[in-house]
Formats: structure tokens, sequence, C-alpha cells
């Protein structure tokens, strides 16, 4: 079956150019007006919408919010076109509900690129909405009966023993379902970003804020909206209890100590990571310090018996040419003694000083590079732990206040 979608704008042209770039592939509804595309709505659901931005009576901040109160429709992806860029208006496309942004002009590729992203986005959500019910359901059963602040303090105990980002993702989201609260993740590492959120996907819209709002400051607030910002890590939070400010108080309060543990979490992770990284190129030197080793007492064996070698035949050329000399017997034995003397030392010290000297440099550079890195090790791990004191102690006390009354 053809997949449908509705374009809203009230430029004759941009239809035009839309038409000639899907008309193939998908079937196209067509509307020049917010209020023209919310009546075609109550008649013919669509799998898309693109939704120009600027039009006359309602705007497409005004119809995306109407469509996304039409419970029917308010999963259908929204790709928003505009020819504005600012960080504000995609903060208002988001805040309106809209799932992605299109600058115009675009480029055909780019828009058939968004489209099957987000027709995909759309199946895959539909797809994972019974294994989120589960999964709540399973969450919800084991936290039932903790008050939030135990759950808090439940989740900042797991996470000691947590080794993977996604279960450290999945034991948060588990504490965020108790709360009531809709939440996405981004987690921070070595720059770059890993997106998680409660309900499967992270939409691409929402991978911007994340990444606009990261060094703005701790607390952004927009709407019911709020982003958290640690070095590590970032919460997106949906839905914010507006109408209730202590609910609201109490989440701003327990959100930071969460965190704080989460990003405490991830830093042990790099640590562990790198730690585990210099541990195998440790590995590799001492077995290249092996082999340059198990190298010299080869050559070391072949000279000396290369040398015995020479000294054996020199005597015996001696034992065989001295008589003709006309030596006193005496004389004889003193100058055969003297060479068998010679060439017992010899056999027992001979070596080739010089490739032996070239092998043992080689040794001593691969030990001082061990050396270096083990030390590079000790100043990283000492860098963080002065990082972690720092951060947990005085930056967290000056941009909030912990406030949570345990009886």
């Amino acid at each position: 079956m053809s997949v449908n979608i509705m374009v809203v704008d009230d430029d004759k042209l941009i239809h035009k150019i839309i038409d000639k770039h899907l008309k193939d592939q998908f079937a196209l509804q067509h509307c020049f007006s917010g209020t023209e595309a919310l009546k075609q709505l109550k008649m013919n659901k669509p799998q898309l919408i693109l939704l120009d931005v600027e039009m006359p009576g309602q705007n497409g901040y005004e119809v995306c919010d109407a469509i996304r109160h039409i419970k029917s429709l308010k999963n259908i992806p929204i790709i928003f076109l505009s020819g504005k860029t600012s960080l504000r208006e995609v903060m208002l496309g988001y805040e309106a509900g809209a799932d992605d942004y299109l600058v115009k002009p675009f480029e055909s590729d780019l828009l058939l690129k968004k489209i099957h992203i987000h027709l995909q986005h759309s199946h895959e959500r539909e797809e994972l909405s019974h294994q989120k019910n589960q999964a709540e359901h399973v969450a919800m059963e084991a936290l039932k009966g903790f008050s939030e602040l135990g759950q808090v303090m439940l989740f900042i105990e797991q996470s000691y023993s947590i080794t993977s980002l996604e279960s450290l993702s999945s034991r948060f989201f588990a504490l965020t379902n108790m709360l009531k609260l809709n939440t996405s993740l981004m987690f921070t590492l070595h720059d770059n970003a890993q997106f998680y959120s409660a309900k499967g996907l992270v939409k691409p819209l929402e991978k911007e804020l994340f990444k606009s709002a990261k060094d703005t400051k701790r607390f952004v607030d927009f709407g019911c909206r709020t982003i958290i910002n640690y070095p590590h890590v970032s919460v997106l939070i949906k839905n914010m209890p507006l109408d209730n400010a202590e609910n609201y108080g109490r989440y701003k309060d327990l959100f930071p100590a969460v965190l704080g543990a989460v990003d405490a979490k991830i830093m042990a992770l790099i640590e562990q990571s790198f730690i585990i990284e210099q541990a195998k190129k440790m590995t590799s030197s001492f077995q290249a310090i092996k082999e340059t080793l198990v190298s010299l007492a080869g050559t070391l064996n072949t000279n000396t018996e290369k040398n015995k070698s020479h000294l054996t035949a020199m005597y015996n050329e001696l034992e065989e040419r001295i008589p003709r000399l006309g030596l006193e017997e005496d004389q004889e034995i003193y100058i055969l003694n003297l060479v068998q003397t010679t060439l017992d030392k010899v056999n027992e010290e001979t070596y080739d000083a010089d490739t032996t000297n070239r092998k043992l440099a080689k040794v001593l550079i691969t030990m001082q590079r061990l050396v270096n890195e083990q030390n590079h090790i000790v100043e990283e791990v000492q860098k963080e732990s002065i990082y972690i004191n720092n951060h947990l102690k005085n930056e967290d006390k000056a941009d909030y206040q912990m406030d949570v009354e345990l009886f």
C-alpha cells in the first residue's frame, strides 16, 4: 500500500517541487492552508506531514500544536518547512511538537532522506510500543512500595555495579518511569554523543536541542521541558509538572543527585576503558621485551659457539705445528697450556659486544616507554579524581541547593 504524505504550504511552487520529487514514491495530499489541512485530517490520516511554518491565518506552529492535541494524530511525523534557521525557531518547532526541521530551499535528496528516516522511526515506534509497555510494567512492579528518595538512593547504589551505558540508561529510565516522567538522555564520551530515550528512540530535533543546550547552563527550562546538563550526561525531561510547584521543586532537587551519580559512573567507565587500553599496550611492550631478550640470548649463544670453534681450530693447528719449531718439550707444553687456558676463558666470556649493546639499548628504550605510559595512567587517574572531588563538592553547591526532607 502506498504511503500517504500530506503537504501543507500556501506556496503553489513548493507543492510543484515536492510533487515532482515525491509523486513516484508516495501518494500526496495537497493542502494550501492550516484550516484546510485540519479539515482533511478528520477524513484522511496520512503517514507523514510536511508543514510550512509561515502561512496566512494559522501558522505552522499553531497547526502542529492542534494536530498534537488530537489523540489519533499525535504520533504522525511532522517535518517543518521554513526559511529560518535560528535556535529560537528550532525550539519553537520542537515546543509545538514537530519531529524535524527542513530549511527552504532544500535538496530533494535531503527531503527524501528525512522522510524515509521518520517513516522508519514511526514504524519502529509502533513495534517498540508493546515492549515499552511490558518494560514499564516490570519496572513499576520492581519499584512498588518505595518512596521517591528511596528509589534515588537505590539507583545510586545499583549504579556502582553497572558496566555499560545501556544498563545505566535502563536503570535511569526505570527510575523516571516510576516518577511518571518522560525523559531522554545524552551521554558524552570523548566528544562523541550517544542518545537514549524512555520511548525507545530520540527524535532528530531532540538531539539538536541537547547539543545546543550542552554548553549553556546547568538547568535549561522551556515550557514544561527541562534540560539538565552535567559534563558527561544531559537529561531532557519532557513533562515537568508546571501545575504542581511542590513536585516541580522536588524533581529539581532529586535529579542533580541522580545525574551526579550517573556522571561519576560514566567517568569511571571512561577511566576503566582507558586503563584497559593502557594495559594492552603494556602487555604488547612486555612481549616485545621478551622477544628481544630471546633474540639476544640466541645471538650470544651463536657468537660463543663461533668463537669457541675458531679458537679450537687455532689450538689444533698449534698442536700440529709446534713440534716442527724445534722447541724444548717444556716450552711446547707451556705454549699449549697457555693457549688452552685462554681458550677456556674465551669460551666462558666471549660475546659480540656491538650486537649486545644495540639490543640492550632497545630493551632500555622499551622499558622507558613502559615507565612513561605508567606515569601517564597515574596522571589521568589523578586528574579524574581531582575533577570528581571538585565537581561534586564545589560546582554543584554553587548551582543548586539540595533540599530533600528524609522524614
